[in-house]
């Protein structure tokens, strides 16, 4: 948040304490009554904005740690990393992001459990072939 909106919110919220301290002097039908009750809403939806900006930092933030580990894990793959974050932030971007890699990610998984099942397969063969020997 810039400075000037967080003064601005600091404001808002000096008012909303304000009317709720001194509600007796303001009827709900007079001008202030009516806007001091539009007060604690307006710092409602500010606080619920910035509580969501910062989960979606946080959760983008989460994004960058899965996007860096699944470039280590597919590194040595030829061609271009799946596993890219978007140039833009906002929210469709990120979630069409995550949903894309649950998608590769899963794909990823599939891939490397059936290459396990053949190594495994291969070392069983050749464990069969050296006790018979």
């Amino acid at each position: 948040m810039a400075r000037q909106q967080r003064f601005k919110y600091e404001m808002f919220v000096q008012v909303r304490d304000f009317g709720a301290a001194q509600a007796a002097l303001f009827p709900e039908l007079s001008k202030g009554g009516q806007a001091l009750a539009r007060v604690p809403l307006t710092v409602a939806v500010i606080d619920e904005h910035m509580k969501n900006h910062v989960l979606g930092g946080a959760d983008f933030e989460y994004l960058k740690t899965i996007a860096k580990a699944a470039r280590r894990v597919t590194r040595p793959e030829p061609g271009v990393s799946p596993f890219r974050l978007p140039r833009h932030r906002s929210l469709s971007a990120e979630l069409a992001t995550a949903r894309a890699f649950s998608e590769e990610a899963a794909t990823q998984r599939a891939k490397r459990i059936d290459l396990f099942a053949t190594a495994v397969q291969l070392a069983a063969q050749a464990w069969a072939k050296a006790v018979r020997s």
